[in-house]
């Protein structure tokens, strides 16, 4: 084996060896972090090559790096298990679920800053 040869093993063998840390466990009282956190999440599975293994595997690391409030966001949107076995899939429903949470408080933020105007009713 070539010098060339070995080094290279060696870099490989000592890459392989970095413990990688996941991202922190997602806050789900701040949506607007999602997008953040979900590149994190995707840098961490490609750095850890766990973006080769199975969706379930995927799976089962996306919600344990999500945390606690993980399953219970999945369980409150409807989707069949089928759909829930495809990483791609739970993905795009945990975008959706983002999506129209920063929209909800996007409107409650709106709504409490608005002020009324003289001689406005609060029906208004």
């Amino acid at each position: 084996m070539s010098e060339e040869t070995e080094g290279a093993m060696a870099i490989t063998r000592v890459s392989t060896n970095i413990a990688l840390q996941p991202p922190e466990k997602f806050c789900f009282r701040n949506p607007d972090g999602w997008l953040k956190w979900k590149r994190r999440f995707q840098q961490f599975l490609t750095a850890s090559c766990l973006d080769k293994q199975i969706d379930e595997r995927k799976i089962s690391t996306l919600l344990h790096c999500l945390g606690d409030d993980a399953d219970e966001v999945l369980t409150s949107t409807s989707f069949t298990a089928e759909e829930r076995s495809s990483y791609d899939r739970v993905i795009q429903k945990l975008d959706e679920f983002f999506k129209v949470c920063r929209h909800k408080l996007y409107e409650r933020a709106r709504f409490n800053r608005r002020d009324q105007k003289k001689g406005e009713s609060a029906e208004a």
